[in-house]
């Protein structure tokens, strides 16, 4: 019996991350030493070698395979920069109108004579091109985003998987926004795992990175390991290799990743203030009471108060309203803004070592 794992990427709704888990996932299994092959079952939407890089490099696809015009090492890519990664393409959408389940079978059966791993990428939907998809895996992956709409989706593909015998099926959930989350303006971890009853194998936080290198055909996980979304793909290729990775906890990552510098920035007093790009030495004026009326106008319109201090300190209005910058005379102490400053560098530093 093969010891290959054929392992399908799918959802039901489109647009949750399929493709993009499947090409870095690829990457990352490749990384870590396994013969990995990705294959693209989607004959009538093919966007898995764009992703890869590789949508120049295409010679031969399974269309050619299937109707034996070509040699399997002839039709598979094998990726630039990662070696132990190769790329099977869908033929044309035409295939959509003979392709049958034992055709699918017939090129898993091709592949697992070679690879460590099959990781096939699922069309949306749950029409005739999941089930040839779904006939030809051992097991399952299912992605979703915390959204009503999407795991309804889900669930209704798992009900189809386990008629099927597919089996084990995992979740990995997408596009994660700790701040929502913890807002209840997202489904939880809990309400999704909850709903799906799947064990979860990994979480994938929001990043914007993701789109910057799907747009120039490089996965994350081949180029930025820096990125949270890239080490959580690096953390859910150790899982299913059967390390035990421990997954992060979005409660402690409600602030997610640090956002770009904002032309104004906050500076003392609770004031946002253009170009101030670190928080000033001097005498804090933190702790100075809310200017009075017109004590602000000499400021640009951009500027608005954030905080309003109890401790009287008229020195430091007189000040306020004569210049325009904060200057004092030793470092401010500390106080809410300061801690909540603080608090989001250690979150970011901690979301980049447990992710």
């Amino acid at each position: 019996m093969s010891t290959t794992r054929t392992i399908l990427i799918c959802s039901g709704k489109g647009g949750v991350g399929k493709t993009t888990t499947t090409a870095n996932l690829g990457i990352a299994l490749a990384r870590q030493g396994a013969k990995t092959v990705v294959l693209d079952a989607d004959f009538g939407l093919r966007n898995l070698d764009l992703l890869l890089g590789l949508e120049n490099r295409i010679v031969y696809t399974a269309q050619e395979v299937l109707a034996e015009t070509c040699r399997l090492e002839q039709a598979l890519v094998k990726h630039k920069q990662e070696p132990n990664l190769a790329l099977l393409p869908a033929g044309n959408p035409r295939m959509l109108e003979w392709l049958k389940p034992k055709d699918m079978q017939a090129i898993v059966a091709l592949l697992e004579r070679q690879f460590d791993y099959v990781l096939i990428d699922c069309p949306a939907g749950i029409e005739d091109g999941f089930k040839n998809a779904a006939a030809a895996a051992r097991e399952a992956v299912v992605i979703t985003t915390p959204e009503v709409a999407a795991v309804r989706d889900a669930d209704r593909v798992i009900g189809l998987l386990n008629t099927q015998g597919v089996q084990p099926v995992q979740l990995v959930l997408n596009r994660v926004r700790p701040k929502m989350m913890s807002n209840q303006e997202m489904l939880s971890v809990d309400d999704v795992t909850d709903i799906l009853a799947l064990p979860l194998l990994g979480l994938v936080f929001e990043d914007e990175q993701v789109i910057v290198s799907t747009n120039r055909g490089e996965p994350l996980t081949l180029s930025d390991s820096s990125s949270p979304a890239a080490q959580a793909y690096g953390n859910i290729a150790q899982r299913l290799q059967g390390e035990d990775v421990p997954l992060m906890d979005p409660s402690q990552a409600r602030r997610g990743r640090r956002s770009p510098p904002s032309p104004f920035f906050l500076g003392e007093a609770g004031f946002r203030y253009p170009g101030r790009s670190r928080w000033s030495r001097g005498a804090c004026s933190l702790h100075a009471p809310k200017p009075a009326p017109g004590a602000l106008a000499h400021l640009p319109p951009q500027v608005s108060c954030r905080r309003t201090c109890t401790s009287p300190n008229p020195s430091q209005v007189q000040a306020l309203q004569a210049s325009s910058a904060f200057a004092c005379a030793s470092p401010p102490s500390p106080c809410s803004m300061h801690s909540f400053v603080q608090e989001q560098s250690k979150n970011n530093a901690f979301l980049s070592r447990q992710l």
